[in-house]
């Protein structure tokens, strides 16, 4: 098969591309070599000469939900890069396209980031294209931006103990996973994925870095937390107090999830 990585460079995108054993080709808006494709996926025309000779498309483009992105930036990223996405797979006919979202994706959700990530499913389900849409929780490895965080608190010996709760699926589980689904019959399919113990941040904290912190209480942090969102118009807020878990773990049905200290 041909299988085309979109953000096929970036940390989670790599990491599939080095698992598969088919020819992969990597996409992003960057020059490149090694099977690379220079395109622009908010660009229709581009994403569909892209897609020619195309099997497996797997998409890995996202923004961090944690930053300052305007509910604009996001849309156009999560959402109407995403319908380019789909029109040049019906156009080329590509046998599938593997699509990350994340675990809460809702109409219903208050952030910027889980609602566009909804909006962007919900036109794959409504296409004529095979799919698998995984919705990981808290992706867990050494470069994810929440680890870093965690780490800069442990050496403060403090962590904030906000009440949302997370699901870690450790990279190397999403990754084995999604080459499974790869090499399967099309479908179509929404999977949420995690991993096997829950945890909230403290906890994490304490679990990842094996250090002694101690907890600062959240009433404290929450009207701290909250101006800072809205002066940065940021989701973090919300983030902190809404759960990151499921009750249905397709992760289950290919493996065993790791532990996220391994």
């Amino acid at each position: 098969m041909n299988i085309l990585i979109l953000g096929g460079r970036g940390y989670v995108g790599s990491k599939i591309a080095k698992s598969l054993s088919h020819k992969v080709f990597t996409l992003d808006r960057h020059p490149g070599k090694n099977n690379h494709i220079q395109a622009d996926i908010s660009k229709l025309n581009q994403v569909k000469s892209a897609f020619k000779g195309i099997d497996v498309v797997i998409n890995c483009v996202g923004l961090s939900p944690i930053k300052n992105y305007s509910y604009e930036q996001y849309y156009q990223v999560h959402t109407k890069a995403v319908r380019n996405i789909i029109k040049a797979c019906e156009a080329q006919n590509v046998k599938k396209l593997i699509h990350i979202s994340a675990l809460g994706a809702s109409n219903k959700s208050t952030t910027k980031y889980l609602k566009t990530k909804y909006l962007a499913e919900k036109s794959i389900q409504q296409s004529s294209i095979s799919y698998t849409i995984l919705r990981p929780s808290v992706i867990f490895s050494k470069k994810n931006e929440l680890i870093k965080t965690m780490n800069m608190f442990s050496k403060l010996h403090v962590m904030p103990n906000t009440p949302a709760k997370m699901q870690p699926i450790h990279i190397h589980d999403l990754v084995t996973i999604v080459k499974a689904i790869s090499e399967e019959k099309s479908n179509k399919q929404i999977l949420n994925i995690a991993g096997p113990k829950i945890y909230t941040l403290y906890e994490l904290t304490k679990k990842v870095t094996k250090t002694s912190i101690l907890p600062i209480p959240w009433m404290i942090i929450k009207p701290f937390a909250h101006i800072t969102s809205k002066i940065q118009n940021s989701d973090l807020y919300t983030f902190m107090q809404i759960d990151n878990t499921t009750t249905k773990n397709d992760a289950l049905k290919y493996l065993t999830p790791r532990k996220v200290t391994q």
